[in-house]
């Protein structure tokens, strides 16, 4: 119910996991929702990533979970929005997938644990945005490459067959009739700070990293929460 009010969903029947994965509220100007994302060291030396949604000063609900798989060839991240999951326990909650490219200065967020270009089962996955990054002296430049969202509130869908029609290969193509550009800057250190911003010029994201190591942050449009808690 909390959910349903922050997001202005009101269809009784709604599921509010859509909340998650669809762009945030459009608006002039569009309304802008906080969030916490966190990252904890487990007792296996690995990290944990979490992110929580704040709905009011005193309620914040957990959004998505994030455990590392590491190889030789790439890193990635399987996501989740159940805490039972995400230890390993079997679950019909959404999962997804966030990992490098071969280069490992591009993550491309993914919707469902599959292999790439997963056909033969009929489970073509989707994209659903990418990150590159570019180091610099004391920051590191950002851009997002995102579906682009229609001005009917349609998303374009990425689901590709073959390298060439993924996300990453539109963007670096120039091909920009269904994708969304967002670039900004960040400062990792302790004290150091985020901001992405649309192409007119609109922060879409401001990060600030507390002392303790959490970041609190807020996104809008046309970000949704599974977008922002891929970046950060």
């Amino acid at each position: 119910k909390a959910l349903k009010k922050k997001f202005g969903i009101h269809k009784r029947d709604a599921d509010v996991r859509s909340l998650l994965l669809n762009p945030a509220r459009s608006g002039n100007p569009p309304p802008v929702f906080a969030a916490e994302f966190v990252r904890e060291l487990q007792s296996t030396l690995t990290e944990k990533l979490s992110m929580y949604l704040v709905l009011s000063a005193n309620y914040k609900a957990l959004a998505f979970l994030a455990a590392p798989k590491t190889s030789a060839r790439r890193v990635e991240w399987s996501i989740t929005t159940d805490p039972a999951a995400s230890a390993g326990a079997e679950s019909e909650a959404f999962s997804g997938r966030l990992r490098t490219t071969h280069k490992r200065d591009t993550w491309v967020m993914l919707d469902t644990l599959f292999d790439p270009y997963f056909v033969e089962l009929g489970m073509v996955r989707r994209e659903l945005g990418a990150v590159f990054y570019q180091q610099r002296r004391a920051a590191v430049s950002v851009t997002l490459v995102l579906p682009k969202v229609h001005d009917d509130g349609l998303v374009a869908e990425f689901r590709p067959k073959q390298p060439a029609e993924s996300i990453v290969a539109h963007y670096e193509a120039g091909r920009r009739d269904q994708i969304m550009i967002l670039q900004g800057d960040v400062v990792p250190q302790p004290g150091g700070a985020v901001e992405i911003r649309a192409a007119d010029g609109r922060p879409c994201l401001r990060a600030k990293r507390n002392r303790d190591g959490r970041w609190a942050f807020s996104y809008s449009y046309p970000l949704s929460p599974f977008q922002a808690f891929n970046f950060m």
